[in-house]
């Protein structure tokens, strides 16, 4: 993953590149509260982003 957040409360990941990656461009798992938020997340081998069980509200706006 270019950009992986597990267990994170109130994290902020705002204008990153995370593309050309084997896996996800970003990737959430168990964060909750985080702003994801103008980031370039794409050309990776899976998702650009990807949220996984048990993340919840959390703000994901403006990504390509």
């Amino acid at each position: 993953n270019g950009f992986s957040m597990t267990d994170g409360v109130n994290i902020t990941c705002i204008n990153n590149l995370a593309y050309n990656n084997l896996l996800n461009g970003l990737r959430l798992f168990s964060s909750d509260d985080s702003k994801v938020e103008s980031n370039n997340a794409h050309h990776n081998g899976e998702d650009g982003i990807r949220i996984l069980t048990n993340a919840v509200r959390n703000v994901i706006t403006g990504n390509t």
